[in-house]
């Protein structure tokens, strides 16, 4: 029998990850997301994603917001990024936070890309998600 890859396109064998404190845009990411065949995972804050990431196997990519409480995005790709289990995995930074410093310190802090909400759309999201994949 033919494996998974060869029976679903592969964006069906790959998990998002989107870690954001608004229930709208968690909503909005995970419809979209899944209507292109993803699966997805969704946390309410960072403290949540980090505790789903120890309980559930890794995710392809994730998705994160920066302000966030208890544990907020810069921290939590910070934490990502220097394990060595989870370094591999790209992080999209999506976050309202736009400026030039904001942009340069998210990127610092390990994330493969930075979207600003500000200058998003729903396209742009599926584009990256796919490039980092």
């Amino acid at each position: 029998m033919c494996d998974t890859c060869c029976v679903y396109p592969v964006s069906m064998t790959k998990k998002i990850l989107v870690i954001d404190d608004d229930p709208d845009v968690l909503e909005l990411f995970e419809y979209t997301l899944k209507k292109e065949g993803y699966k997805v995972v969704t946390a309410p804050s960072g403290l949540n994603a980090a505790w789903a990431l120890e309980e559930d196997s890794p995710p392809d990519v994730i998705l994160l917001d920066l302000m966030m409480p208890t544990l907020d995005g810069y921290e939590l790709c910070r934490y990502l990024k220097s394990s060595d289990e989870f370094k591999d995995i790209p992080v999209v930074i999506v976050s309202a936070k736009g400026s030039p410093e904001d942009v340069r310190k998210g990127l610092e802090m390990g994330a493969d890309k930075y979207l600003p909400k500000s200058s998003f759309s729903m396209q742009t999201l599926l584009s990256e998600v796919k490039a980092v994949l």
